[in-house]
């Protein structure tokens, strides 16, 4: 039986509906699923800002992370669940090349962290565009590095396509 970990930021008391749905999914097609949550590791390193943890995550909580997937390394698929892992699942490819990465986004989360950013900076407004532009190629080339990327919508998939 194939295993699967998913791994999400979010607390899994109770459990993130989309998550909820997927396990139930993936169980009843013969996978073997655990979920581990990771809010307790996430930190503000550099701002209390999401969009920040999510790309420019603190090296101290991807290498929490890091050691502590150590001990499920016995998983076939390792599911990164949104913006905030996509540096660690990045990290954890490149580490152990013959596991299999996802990462999972429900959101444009860019475009969504940038608008909610620059509303309270409106100083800086001009320059979202070149801002999303050069972060939005970031995000895609993470991505891509991956075994695959997992999106929800049409409008996700021409991002990712």
């Amino acid at each position: 039986m194939k295993k699967i970990l998913i791994l999400s930021v979010h607390s899994m008391n109770p459990i993130h509906p989309r998550i909820g749905k997927e396990i139930g999914i993936l169980e009843k097609n013969g996978y073997n699923v655990e979920c581990l949550s990771l809010k307790n590791l996430v930190t503000d390193s550099i701002t209390s800002n999401r969009f920040f943890r999510g790309l420019f995550q603190n090296p101290f909580f991807k290498k929490k992370v890091l050691r502590k997937l150590e001990s499920y390394l016995d998983y076939d698929y390792f599911l990164f669940y949104d913006l905030h892992l996509l540096n660690v699942a990045y990290t954890f490819k490149k580490i152990y090349l013959s596991k299999k990465v996802l990462y999972e986004t429900i959101d444009d989360n860019l475009s969504l962290y940038l608008y909610y950013n620059f509303k309270k900076i409106p100083n800086y407004i001009a320059f979202e565009n070149k801002i999303l532009k050069y972060l939005r190629k970031y995000e895609l080339t993470k991505a891509i590095s991956l075994d695959a990327t997992i999106v929800n919508s049409k409008g996700l998939k021409s991002i990712f396509n």
